[in-house]
């Protein structure tokens, strides 16, 4: 995201997918992704440094299994 301002992006966070909007002088943009697990919104954070947007997102619940050995 060069050349994108902080103020200019906006991060939605849902239990099932999030949405990343931004603009700048020439372009606007969107785009939507689906996650494979649950995670808590509320506890999201989002982070825009030199140029990339971190996004963190805890899951709701730790997955559940059993660690199988690897022969």
């Amino acid at each position: 995201m060069p050349g994108v301002e902080k103020k200019d992006i906006q991060v939605n966070v849902s239990e099932q997918s999030f949405c990343v909007r931004g603009s700048r002088e020439d372009i606007d943009f969107l785009g939507c992704w689906s996650l494979a697990h649950p995670v808590n919104e509320e506890k999201a954070k989002a982070k825009y440094k030199n140029g990339l947007l971190y996004a963190i997102m805890p899951l709701k619940k730790p997955l559940k299994g059993k660690k199988i050995p690897v022969e």
